[in-house]
């Protein structure tokens, strides 16, 4: 029997894909890239700022790890997060 996929991009509000990421709320999901440019989905739990910059503690979706990412590593869209991966 195959397995059934996770649908994990309709906890995304369809009006907030093209938003800014400074505008998260912790509860909501967004896409992220880590240190080793691997791209995660995840929901943001704590939003902090230091030394002007925003940075967010994220829980990973798949395997309930955290992350403290900071914004500009961060987008609401899969399109947005692939091109600041290839660094567009």
């Amino acid at each position: 029997m195959p397995r059934k996929k996770r649908t994990t991009k309709s906890k995304i509000d369809k009006s907030r894909l093209l938003d800014d990421i400074t505008t998260a709320k912790p509860g909501e999901f967004c896409y992220f890239i880590d240190l080793t440019k691997k791209i995660w989905w995840g929901e943001i739990k704590k939003i902090m700022t230091e030394n002007d910059e925003l940075i967010f503690q994220i829980m990973e979706e798949k395997e309930s790890k955290f992350y403290i990412v900071l914004a500009k590593n961060c987008a609401f869209s899969e399109k947005i997060i692939k091109e600041i991966k290839s660094g567009k």
